[in-house]
Order: C-alpha cells, then structure tokens, then sequence
C-alpha cells in the first residue's frame, strides 16, 4: 500500500480510494503503476499512468484491450 484513504473526486461524487503499487509485465518489461481500490466499487482500477507510458485501445465489440 502506497496510500490509505485519499479523497478523490468520482461520477458518484467524492470517495475515500487505497492507493497501491501495482506491476505488470508487457511485452517483457515492468512497469509500476498505481492501483485504486474503494469500497463499493467492484474492481481495481489501474490509473492513468498506463497512458503516460503505453498507448491503450479498447475494443468493446470484441472484449480486447490491447496496451502497448
């Protein structure tokens, strides 16, 4: 854990957010990034620094995101 408790803003309004490092391996390579958890909040979001480092495409159509 990075950071507990960080008031963030959100669609629903403000919510309290855990912050951790998380890693991934793509294509290779690590990178760091941080991970969101909140409460009522069904999955870990992976914040935007994977758009500072790797280009992100989503097809819905198909059930792919492809970074890199």
């Amino acid at each position: 854990m990075i950071e507990s408790e960080r008031l963030m803003q959100t669609a629903r309004g403000e919510e309290y957010f855990d912050i951790y490092e998380g890693k991934a391996v793509v294509d290779g390579e690590e990178y760091v990034i941080p991970v969101l958890v909140g409460d009522g909040i069904p999955e870990s979001i992976l914040g935007l620094q994977w758009l500072k480092l790797l280009p992100l495409a989503v097809d819905f159509g198909t059930g792919v995101l492809t970074l890199g």
